[in-house]
């Protein structure tokens, strides 16, 4: 069978929708990685505005009322007719950092660097990884398929008068499960225990 060829117009068509598809698919991760990066940096700029309000480099502060509805009636709330209930006028006070250059940023941070919440060793110990959390989860899995088919088979054979084979096949399931159920719950427990030591030793 001879291909039928391709004209000319249909070559420059098929080129149009692969460009038009390629040119969406760049605008679109275009898009994305964009808005990672803004996201990024808007994190960035709350964590150096903390920083900087922690060391009392304070821009404009504002302070605004807030109403605080309460469930019952006190002396010192007031009425609102609209909602018919009963609020209180808290003030809240909002600080801003105060406007530094990057260059300026980053000599403060020379001599008061901001401050790093460390996460405690012991947490991270106590911590499984994902193997170990993988290699736990099958060993339970393992554990639970036996036991289930163990009394399955023992059912099935009792029923049919045959409750000698049906014992010994499901004793000779879990006989084959437990171990395997064990295994891996060691191998999980070492793997756990030779982390703590590397952790240790450092």
């Amino acid at each position: 069978m001879v291909a039928r060829p391709v004209k000319p117009l249909e070559q420059e068509k098929n080129i149009e929708k692969m460009n038009e598809k390629v040119a969406n698919f760049i605008k679109q991760e275009k898009e994305r990685l964009d808005a990672s990066q803004k996201q990024v940096e808007s994190l960035k700029k709350q964590e150096r505005d903390k920083h900087l309000i922690s060391l009392g480099l304070i821009g404009k502060s504002e302070t605004r009322i807030e109403r605080r509805y309460l469930p019952t009636q006190i002396d010192s709330a007031k009425f609102d007719s609209e909602t018919n209930r009963y609020y209180l006028e808290i003030e809240q006070k909002e600080v801003s950092a105060l406007e530094v250059t990057d260059e300026e940023y980053e000599e403060i941070c020379k001599y008061s660097p901001p401050i790093v919440a460390d996460i405690p060793k012991e947490e991270i110990l106590k911590t499984k990884t994902a193997a170990e959390q993988t290699l736990n989860t099958i060993a339970n899995i393992v554990l639970v398929c036996g036991i289930i088919c163990a009394f399955v088979c023992l059912m099935v054979f009792g029923a049919e008068e045959s409750f000698g084979i049906g014992l010994i096949i499901s004793i000779g399931i879990l006989i084959t499960t437990l171990p395997i159920w064990a295994t891996l719950r060691i191998i999980c427990e070492i793997a756990m225990n030779v982390r703590n030591i590397n952790n240790n030793t450092k």
